[in-house]
């Protein structure tokens, strides 16, 4: 008896270490860059590579891609540590720079025609990227859709939550993007600070969402079924916006100036 508990005392927690651990490498490289010199037509890339556990910051004026990235970013890994694709919030491409197949278009709206394809989106933090639990080669991309609304105090705020699901091929390699949900939450959003843990079980995920001007957050349990709200959760201060950083109220100006051409 003794033995047998010893056992599952043992097993259980390295079993779940080693679920949880599976996924440690997906997040590895980070993909930016954006065109400085614009008297050149290439839009060059700079990675932040953070495999062999160091950071490694890669720069190479060949590795051109079609996009700016700027505020907006996500990028995914496989298990190995090797970049699939990213996203600037207005398109989806691969590893070698070419647009995926579904992914010509997200977060299609007012901010999209300003800013797109090639500026990018203009929400920090506004684009998570996680494995679909259970699902070995398929992505749930969770995207944080702006609005133009303007008042007193906020230039600029999230009126959904969306999401995409991208399917990797490992046999062609090809990638496919499939639209799931284009409001998981219509609400008055807090423009960025998306967030995503895994869960206690090792297998799935929590995605949460800040609500505007409240202390409220959307709480959605990711798991093999689906994605659910779980609980719409009132804690703590009430979340406000500060347009303290010249660059962030520069990004607004712009919107609206170009909103406003439109």
């Amino acid at each position: 008896m003794e033995k047998i508990i010893f056992l599952v005392l043992f097993l259980v927690p390295n079993f779940l270490f080693a679920q949880i651990n599976e996924d440690a490498k997906r997040d590895n490289v980070w993909v930016t860059g954006y065109k400085y010199d614009f008297s050149l037509p290439e839009i060059e890339t700079l990675y932040f590579n953070f495999n062999n556990d160091s950071l490694e910051v890669l720069f190479d004026s060949m590795d051109i891609k079609q996009f700016e990235i700027r505020f907006t970013s996500g990028s995914i890994c496989d298990k190995d540590g090797n970049l699939l694709f990213y996203t600037n919030g207005c398109q989806i491409a691969d590893v070698n720079h070419n647009i995926i197949q579904g992914g010509e278009v997200i977060n299609a709206g007012d901010i999209w025609d300003s800013n797109c394809p090639t500026k990018g989106y203009t929400v920090p933090q506004g684009i998570i990227i996680i494995p679909k639990p259970n699902y070995e080669d398929t992505y749930w991309m969770f995207s944080q859709k702006k609005q133009l609304v303007w008042g007193q105090n906020v230039l600029g705020d999230v009126s959904n939550l969306m999401l995409n699901e991208i399917h990797h091929d490992t046999i062609t390699n090809d990638l496919i993007v499939n639209f799931v949900d284009s409001s998981l939450v219509a609400d008055t959003l807090f423009g960025g600070h998306l967030a995503a843990c895994r869960h206690g079980n090792g297998r799935d995920w929590w995605v949460i969402q800040p609500e505007l001007n409240t202390s409220g957050y959307y709480n959605f349990l990711v798991s093999p079924s689906g994605v659910e709200l779980v609980e719409h959760q009132y804690i703590g201060d009430t979340l406000v916006v500060h347009l303290r950083n010249k660059d962030v109220k520069k990004a607004y100006i712009s919107e609206w100036e170009d909103y406003q051409k439109n």
